[in-house]
């Protein structure tokens, strides 16, 4: 036989973690990155030299490719840049080897697929949130309320824009905190929070009454926090329906087959941007988009319209409230942020290069 082009592939168990600095550590990066590549090529043994037989089929030079030392170093930088949540960051770093359809096909990874899908959706997301033409205005103060509904369809696209005089940090912390949400907000129920995979995505459950006669309604999410901070100034958070994952792998409240399901779909997202005040308190602009489908038929708009007229701006005075409140004295969420400080710093570092990058542009 020739001699194979593509070294034998890792085992996970070949790789040992060794001290609480692994993690993190180039040498963690090089093995989390020769594993993704090996993920690919670990069931072949032949390359593409060799004789071709039945049992013996050959590799093709596209899954040789995967052996590159370019390709692996711009996997190993394109996976740390994914773990600080620089998404369009990591896609840049695999572009600059090759296009997109070179990195889904010929290397085939399930992370690199994962990058450019969230990338796309941060592209959706930045471009999507000043668009308002389509969308009817529902509410101007203290938050501007905007509803959109296709006629004859069930899906619901809502837009909240305001300004929240509280430091993005704390404002994250309400969503992050996923599970503290029936602390304030009333009609909030079995709010759960699952292991997202990394300490800036979410899999989430959360349940939320309902106006008689319909049921209440429940959603099943994934929440992605994504640094845009070098490309827009801002942060955002990438809401997706996760409802098939969420139900296979996770123990769930019993009431789940009582309430209706609303998925959420794609271009759904959170974009929070600090706005820095001249006595030197940091605010937020925050923009909320999502397309909610709860699969019931006939619902008028106006009515939709109405409810959130009336119970939008009650969230809203309620979130202030607890941002005003928490963060004053000894409190449930703060204590949250404190047990979990590398997620908040990683915030507060993002907002730290946007104030950067703002005064450099004045001087």
């Amino acid at each position: 036989m020739g001699q194979c082009c593509c070294k034998p592939a890792k085992n996970a168990a070949d790789i040992v973690i060794d001290g609480d600095d692994y993690e993190g550590s180039d040498e963690f990066w090089d093995a989390r990155s020769e594993l993704s590549v090996a993920s690919f090529v670990s069931s072949r043994s032949f390359c593409a030299d060799e004789p071709r037989s039945l049992a013996d089929e050959p590799r093709s030079p596209a899954q040789c490719a995967t052996d590159d030392p370019d390709v692996k170093n711009a996997l190993h930088d394109a996976l740390k840049l994914k773990n600080e949540a620089k998404v369009l960051g990591a896609r840049r770093r695999l572009l600059e080897l090759g296009d997109r359809a070179f990195w889904e096909t010929q290397v085939g990874n399930e992370a690199v697929v994962r990058i450019f899908h969230q990338a796309s959706l941060v592209d959706h997301a930045l471009a999507d949130m000043h668009k308002d033409d389509a969308y009817m205005v529902s509410r101007e103060h203290p938050l501007k309320i905007l509803y959109k509904h296709e006629q004859g369809g069930t899906a619901h696209s809502i837009k909240i824009k305001c300004l929240l005089k509280h430091p993005i940090s704390h404002v994250v912390s309400i969503p992050y905190e996923w599970d503290l949400l029936p602390t304030w907000n009333k009609y909030a129920m079995d709010t759960i929070k699952f292991d997202g995979g990394a300490m800036y995505e979410a899999l989430v459950y959360g349940a939320s009454w309902m106006i008689p006669p319909f049921k209440d309604f429940q959603a099943f999410l994934r929440a992605s926090g994504v640094d845009v901070s070098h490309e827009a100034g801002c942060l955002a958070i990438i809401v997706e329906d996760s409802e098939r994952e969420i139900t296979r792998d996770y123990e769930l409240p019993k009431k789940v087959p009582e309430r209706r399901v609303v998925n959420f779909e794609e271009g759904s997202y959170i974009i929070l941007r600090p706005v820095f005040e001249e006595d030197g308190n940091e605010h937020t602009d925050a923009v909320l988009c999502v397309h909610m489908d709860p699969h019931i038929k006939g619902v008028p708009a106006a009515l939709v319209n109405f409810a959130l007229h009336v119970f939008a701006p009650y969230l809203f005075r309620q979130m202030e409230k607890t941002l005003t409140d928490i963060f004053h004295g000894d409190d449930t969420y703060s204590k949250r942020m404190q047990a979990t400080p590398e997620v908040y710093q990683l915030i507060d570092n993002a907002v730290n290069n946007i104030r950067h990058t703002m005064h450099v542009a004045c001087s």
